[in-house]
């Protein structure tokens, strides 16, 4: 990127100190852990084969995925710490939560497979090696207690976490091996293999889910799971100057850097200086928030040339020859599940010209924004500018979680209709 591009997303006093990169010491953990279990895996699977068992197997599988899981965890952290770019202004961070939900859909398969073949075996008992068994399983037990140490260093990371969760997948497979291989050396009784198995697999599934479930709410942009969504908006809303606080979101944008936009009205514009200094401090102090970006709109009653028609129901009834619309507001009603609302749009030219131009702005802006292109294409075409629900003249809905492309869909549909 150019001197200038990179001034983009410097910052500047103020702003948030978030950071793009990863710790290298991070990364030094996970290659550490790869190189350890990669060589011994290989160890183990030729160790399964010789011995006939299933329990050694699925360890040594165990161990060929953990790999493949360090391998594609240290990728992430690399790809993680590339500075942002044109492209992505936000840098990589999210690579880490991807690689995290990867693995865990490869865990949930290894055990579906170990099951599946252990059931089989448990009615067809495969002679096994148990002395082999136990030896091999030893050694891979202590190997995986070193793995699973080193990696217990980096607890923030759910990248690593993910990684550590095959370890320690892999740590009770040893377990589960050792104890078979007792069990077949000292008794002769085959179905241990294969019992084992099924109850280590079945362990492992519980770690699985919970680090699927949190690289999928990562991913999929939830509040983060340490902060009270609810309860940011009503302190927010008790910031002196704060008449009112509406299309509020929090979000992280990497791992434990977590980000909030919002609109916030007030009485007067010249106040919003103190206001938003007041509510920077109160959200880094009392909810971890460093990253925010508000837009504040002035209180205000609607204009008096405003009045309550769909755009369908101007186009109909207005008079060609004599209207002629420059920014003024309308207002048409729309439902929502928290009942009716009604979103204001802005309208320029002729409403009885069959040219229609709908010009909808983006997360943070509104209607009006659009005047200067409005009153440019307001000649040929009949230009309408509606204010989003939640932004702009539109009312707020009572429930933000509805603030959503459905219902910008739904009330799109009702201007237009």
């Amino acid at each position: 990127m150019s001197a200038e591009d990179l001034s983009l997303h410097a910052h500047k006093k103020g702003d948030a100190k978030h950071s793009h990169r990863k710790e290298v010491s991070n990364q030094n953990l996970l290659l550490i852990a790869l190189v350890l279990t990669l060589g011994f895996s290989g160890v183990e699977l030729a160790a399964a084969y010789f011995a006939g068992s299933l329990a050694l197997l699925s360890d040594a599988g165990h161990m060929v995925t953990d790999s493949a899981a360090l391998g594609l965890a240290l990728l992430a952290q690399f790809i993680a710490r590339r500075p942002p770019s044109a492209k992505h202004s936000f840098g990589f961070g999210r690579a880490e939560a991807l690689a995290a939900f990867v693995n865990g859909i490869a865990m949930l398969g290894l055990v579906a497979w170990i099951v599946i073949e252990a059931s089989s075996r448990f009615f067809t008992p495969h002679q096994v090696d148990g002395l082999t068994v136990t030896v091999v399983a030893a050694v891979g037990l202590l190997m995986n207690i070193i793995v699973a140490w080193v990696l217990s260093h980096d607890k923030k990371s759910v990248n690593t976490r993910a990684a550590l969760v095959h370890v320690m997948g892999d740590l009770l497979g040893s377990v589960g091996a050792l104890v078979a291989g007792l069990i077949i050396q000292f008794t002769g009784w085959m179905p241990a293999d294969a019992l084992l198995s099924i109850f280590v697999s079945l362990l492992i599934l519980k770690s699985t889910f919970s680090i699927l479930r949190e690289s999928y709410h990562f991913l999929m942009e939830g509040v983060p799971l340490h902060i009270d969504y609810l309860q940011v908006g009503s302190d927010l809303k008790k910031v002196p100057g704060v008449l009112a606080v509406h299309d509020l979101h929090v979000w992280e944008m990497t791992p434990s850097f977590p980000a909030l936009i919002g609109h916030i009205e007030i009485e007067r514009m010249n106040d919003w200086p103190q206001i938003m200094s007041r509510i920077n401090t109160m959200l880094l102090n009392k909810h971890g928030i460093d990253h925010v970006t508000l837009q504040p709109e002035e209180a205000g009653g609607i204009d008096e040339h405003t009045h309550d028609a769909s755009l369908n129901d101007k186009v109909n009834t207005a008079n060609n020859n004599q209207v002629n619309h420059q920014g003024d507001t309308f207002y048409v009603e729309c439902t929502s599940p928290d009942g009716p609302h009604r979103m204001a749009y802005h309208a320029w030219g002729n409403p009885g010209n069959p040219k229609v131009l709908v010009c909808v702005h983006g997360l943070t802006r509104r209607g009006s924004d659009f005047k200067t292109l409005a009153e440019a294409m307001c000649a040929d075409y009949y230009v309408v500018c509606p204010d989003v629900v939640g932004r702009g003249d539109s009312d707020w809905l009572k429930n933000p979680m509805l603030y959503a492309v459905p219902q910008y869909v739904a009330d799109m549909a009702c201007l237009i209709k």
